[in-house]
C-alpha cells in the first residue's frame, strides 16, 4: 500500500474502533454516524468518504467483534486436552456463549442486525472470519468423529444455534435465575445431550 492507502486504513481502523467502543459502552441503539465522529474529532460529512453509510460501518464493527471472538475461543481453550472432537467443541462453543454473555450488544450487532441490501453478503462474509471458521470445523470433526451424516449434521448444527439464542435471550433479558456460570453450564450439557440423541440415531 501507498502512503495514501496506508492513512486511509488508519483512519478507518479508528473509526471503526469508535464504533466498537460506543457499542460497546453505550449499546448498539447509541449508535451513529455523528457519534463515530465526534469520538473520533472528525466532522460528521467525513465519514462518508470513508464509508458509504451506516451499515458499512456495522459491517466492519462485526468483523471486529469477529475477530474478538477468535482471539476469545483461542485463550478460552489454550493448554486444554481434550479427550475427543466433541469435547473441543464443547468448550468452544461454551467460549462464544461466554463472549455473548459478557459482550451482549457485539453479539446481537453479529447475529441479529439488519446491514441494509447487502445483508445477505454481510452474513457471507461474517461466516468466511475466523471464528466462524473455526467454529464450523470444530463442529465438522465432531459430528464425522460420532458418524453422523452431513444432512443431519446441518439439522444439529441448525439445533445447537438456535438453543444458544434462547438462552442469549433468556439470560439478557434476565429471564434466568442462575448466574452466568450456570448457564453456560446447562448450555453445554444440552449440546452434549443432543449430540448423543443425533449419534444413537445414526
Amino acid at each position: 500500500m501507498n502512503k495514501r492507502e496506508v492513512r486511509k486504513k488508519r483512519t478507518t481502523d479508528y473509526f471503526v474502533l469508535a464504533a466498537c467502543q460506543i457499542i460497546e459502552n453505550d449499546g448498539l441503539n447509541a449508535l451513529s454516524v455523528r457519534k463515530v465522529a465526534d469520538i473520533a474529532g472528525y466532522h460528521y460529512a467525513t465519514l462518508y468518504s470513508y464509508f458509504k453509510d451506516v451499515y458499512e460501518l456495522k459491517f466492519l464493527a462485526a468483523l471486529k467483534f469477529m475477530d474478538d471472538i477468535y482471539e476469545y475461543m483461542l485463550n478460552f481453550t489454550k493448554d486444554m486436552e481434550f479427550s475427543s472432537p466433541v469435547e473441543h467443541y464443547l468448550w468452544a462453543r461454551k467460549a462464544i456463549a461466554y463472549f455473548a454473555f459478557e459482550h451482549q450488544d457485539a453479539y446481537r450487532l453479529i447475529n441479529f442486525t439488519y446491514f441494509g441490501e447487502n445483508t445477505k453478503n454481510v452474513i457471507s462474509k461474517l461466516m468466511q472470519t475466523k471464528a466462524a471458521v473455526l467454529e464450523n470445523t470444530l463442529f465438522d470433526n465432531s459430528s464425522e468423529f460420532l458418524g453422523i451424516s452431513k444432512q443431519r449434521a446441518q439439522l444439529l448444527h441448525t439445533i445447537v444455534r438456535s438453543i444458544f439464542h434462547s438462552y442469549f435471550t433468556g439470560y439478557s433479558e434476565k429471564r434466568f435465575e442462575k448466574n452466568k456460570d450456570d448457564v453456560v453450564k446447562n448450555y453445554g450439557a444440552e449440546i452434549k445431550e443432543i449430540f448423543e440423541i443425533f449419534r444413537s440415531a445414526s
